[in-house]
Order: structure tokens, then sequence, then C-alpha cells
């Protein structure tokens, strides 16, 4: 027979026999009979169910829910930082249907358990090793919000994100918002925004450290692939390839166009271009605006 079983059944029928001798009867209290729940620690009541020893009938303790893997609340007390997974707050659905959508993550919550006393000789002679002289349960979860707030506060966040993501979609529209008339060329889907203002020759720099990529290989940062703009001064043309050079004159950069521009020599403009090095170097020309 297992020793603690024995001992655990010895202990309570000794303290039956006490009560008997003082009371007349061994009754065992119920939470009815008490006017308040002995407040203690997770890391007590857990003590107290490891030993199979509980003194009073129903015990209050403040602790969080936490998901287990298997989407379970147990309950963890951050001070303690103990867990307690022998009972799940889920197993309350019983008695509160709506349980899942009331209690949330990482919220404190005050829970009463109920701690009754099974009859001594039935679980001296119960069979199964894991059987316990007293059965835990859980009775009550105090600070719970109705289901009304909770679908306020759905409500309320849902209706902050949608602002929030019109405002980003407004500002995105104003940032991509142009003049045709204001370019001299233009390529299909151009968005202003997406490209960065960059010194001519400070991108050329850039360029020639760039790291080459295969054709195969993605470039999910932008290593080898940039967006930028400059204002220039269109040195001349030769087909499709258009030669810029900075105000100053300090250099010249040759980037490919893929249709007609009407540019002329000596004009000032501001160019939107990509630079590629899959793998090898190349400027293309995007838009070109009057300045």
């Amino acid at each position: 027979m297992n020793m603690k079983k024995l001992l655990s059944a010895f202990a309570l029928l000794v303290s039956g026999a006490v009560l008997f001798a003082f009371f007349g009867c061994a009754s065992t209290e119920s939470v009815s009979d008490v006017a308040a729940y002995e407040e203690v620690t997770l890391q007590k009541l857990s003590e107290m169910y490891g030993y199979d020893n509980f003194k009073a009938a129903g015990y209050v303790i403040r602790a969080t829910a936490q998901k287990d893997f298997d989407g379970r609340y147990y309950l963890h007390d951050e001070k303690t930082d103990t867990d307690f997974k022998t009972f799940y707050a889920d197993e309350f659905s019983a008695t509160c249907p709506d349980l899942r959508e009331r209690i949330e993550e990482n919220r404190e919550y005050a829970f009463y358990f109920t701690a009754k006393r099974n009859n001594a000789i039935a679980y001296l002679l119960n069979p199964n090793p894991d059987s316990r002289l007293y059965e835990l349960h859980l009775a009550k979860i105090d600070g719970l919000r109705t289901l009304e707030e909770i679908n306020a506060e759905k409500q309320a966040k849902e209706d902050a994100e949608n602002q929030k993501r019109l405002a980003a979609q407004k500002a995105d529209e104003e940032a991509n918002r142009y003049d045709p008339k204001d370019f001299y060329f233009l390529t299909e889907n151009f968005r202003p925004a997406d490209y960065t203002e960059k010194d001519l020759f400070d991108a050329v720099s850039i360029a020639d450290d760039m790291p080459r990529k295969s054709p195969n290989e993605l470039d999910f940062f932008g290593f080898s692939t940039k967006l930028y703009f400059s204002d220039v001064v269109c040195a001349g043309q030769n087909g499709k390839y258009i030669d810029f050079k900075t105000d100053d004159n300090a250099i010249h950069q040759m980037m490919k166009i893929s249709g007609r521009s009407g540019l002329k020599g000596g004009e000032k403009v501001r160019v939107y271009y990509l630079i590629t090095k899959e793998p090898l170097l190349e400027w293309n020309v995007r838009a070109i605006k009057k300045r």
C-alpha cells in the first residue's frame, strides 16, 4: 500500500477522533460554513496540494492566467514565479460557458478553490496510487469582465486600427501624388515616395560597393537594389542612354531610359532611378522631373 496514502488516512482518522471527542461527530466543513476563504499564495496552495494536506475548506489566491501549449489557461504567480497546472481555469467553464471569451492572458484574477475531504476508508482502499485525500475544485473567479465590456474593447481596438490604417493610406496617397505635367518622362506605376534622395556622387560610390547578386538570388534587404533620386544636369543623350552630371560637374553617370524624354543638353532636372547589380551594374531611369 502507498505509504503516503496510509499516513494521510491515519492523520485523517486521528483528526476525526479528536473532532468527535469535542463535538460528537467528525463532520467536514464546507465553504458555506466558512465566513471567508483563506487567502494564500499560489505557491502555498501548490505545496498543500502536493502534500494532500488542506486545513481550511476554501482558499483564494491571486494569480494571472497564462496560456498553455494546448490553449488552456493555467495559473501563474509573478511574485513567486509559481505555475499551477494541476487545475486549469477552463475547468470552470462547466458553470461559466463563456469563460474562454471572458478570461484574458496576463490579467490578474482572484481564484476561489474549495477543498473537499474524501472518505478516509474509501481513499485508503482505493487501488489507484494517484487517488487523493482531498478534491480541490475551482469554485469562483473574481475579476472577469462581461462580454459586453470585452466586445466594446474589441470594437474600440478595431476602430483604432482602421483609423490608423486609413491615416497611413491617406499619407501614402499624399506622398505619391504628383502632376504628370511636371515630368519629362514617367514609367508605369511610378511612386515618388519609394525613392530616397541621394547626391549623384554618393550614389555612384554606393553603387561601386554594392554586392553582386545572382539572377536567382533574392534581395530581401535591398543590398543589390537601390531606388534614389538626384538633382542633376542633362549632359547629353546617345540613343537609350542619357549622360547626367552634378550641378558642379563633379561626376557624370550614364543611365538607361526606356522611352523618349525630349530632354536637351544643359537642362536641370530631378531624375528618379533604379540601380541594380544582378550581377552587372545597371542604372535605369524611372522618371525625370522638371526643376
